[in-house]
């Protein structure tokens, strides 16, 4: 029997009480592409690619933190693709060093840079700029999350400044940065993992939740703002109710390499674990199922599920509707 004649479920996996499947998006228009060695962000919907070379690595000293050039990399360039990887543009700059690149819900890239400038580019390479304060300057933006509508920054004195509007740009001081429309509160939150329990973190007050499983490396939020999925050093996935009141799974996901590289919501019900091999997609009861990727995968949350991005495809893991 042909691939054509193949029923449409021979492709679905069970998960729980639940259906995913692995739907072809994709093949990638550009060449000679080794995504390894770059930071690859792309905009939901099904929207344009960016990318830029790695070129720096965090630094403990003391106190603070910084950032360790590779004074042997080319001056930093970012480059935009099409969904399909057809390029679109390129730009470059010399005299300023970017620490996280995200992208608007109206399609423009934001550039966060370590002197604390931010840069707003639209899709011809066309810029507008903006400041996070001077303490940003003074002190130096080490890192950074961006969301469709605004940007948190963290300095060097491990101090977060953060833009709710991008519309209305007030730089203000705060109190893993967590979306206004999925927090239970509707304002502005970080998750902040410190030793063994996770502190939320707005602009009156931090409570610790006195959790003491921890070290935590990573922690993400469903898109509806209900569910917590947190992930430990030694492999434990545990999915917490958004107040932390409530635990409904706790399961240990055995694989080759632990410091994978991101963890993303797939959808209201199921996370995924990225490793250097597969995709490890995580039910709300423990459960998972594993894609094997030859390749690099790079992965945006969309409304629908989570599309990967490789060097050769792009394809969207959901829960079958």
């Amino acid at each position: 029997m042909s691939s054509l004649d193949a029923h449409p479920t021979a492709s679905w996996s069970p998960l729980h009480d639940k259906f995913y499947r692995r739907v072809p998006v994709y093949k990638m228009g550009w060449s000679d592409v080794d995504l390894e060695q770059f930071d690859v962000v792309s905009a939901p919907f099904g929207g344009p690619i960016a990318y830029q070379a790695y070129t720096a690595a965090l630094v403990r000293a003391e106190k603070r933190l910084h950032v360790a050039r590779d004074h042997h990399a080319d001056a930093p360039s970012v480059m935009l693709f099409t969904a399909s990887g057809r390029f679109l543009s390129q730009f470059r700059w010399d005299a300023v060093r970017v620490v996280k690149i995200g992208w608007t819900d109206d399609e423009r890239l934001l550039c966060i840079c370590a002197n604390g400038i931010v840069l707003m580019y639209n899709l011809f390479g066309e810029a507008m700029q903006f400041t996070l304060g001077s303490e940003s300057r003074e002190e130096g933006v080490i890192d950074g999350r961006i969301w469709g509508t605004g940007l948190v920054a963290l300095l060097s004195n491990f101090q977060f400044v953060f833009v709710s509007n991008l519309k209305d740009v007030r730089a203000r001081r705060l109190a893993d940065a967590v979306p206004p429309q999925c927090s239970l509160s509707r304002s502005l939150e970080l998750y902040v993992a410190i030793g063994s329990t996770i502190v939320v973190v707005d602009q009156q007050e931090a409570q610790d939740q006195l959790l003491n499983e921890g070290p935590f490396t990573r922690v993400s939020v469903s898109p509806n703002g209900k569910l917590i999925a947190l992930f430990t050093t030694e492999g434990k996935v545990s999915v917490v109710t958004a107040d932390f009141q409530r635990r409904l799974s706790d399961a240990r996901i055995y694989v080759d390499n632990l410091p994978f590289t991101r963890l993303l919501r797939c959808g209201t019900d199921s996370v995924i674990l990225v490793t250097d091999e597969e995709l490890v997609v995580i039910g709300p009861f423990g459960d998972c199922i594993r894609y094997n990727t030859s390749d690099v995968a790079h992965l945006v949350t969309e409304i629908d599920g989570t599309r990967a991005i490789t060097a050769k495809e792009s394809f969207i893991i959901q829960k079958v509707p």
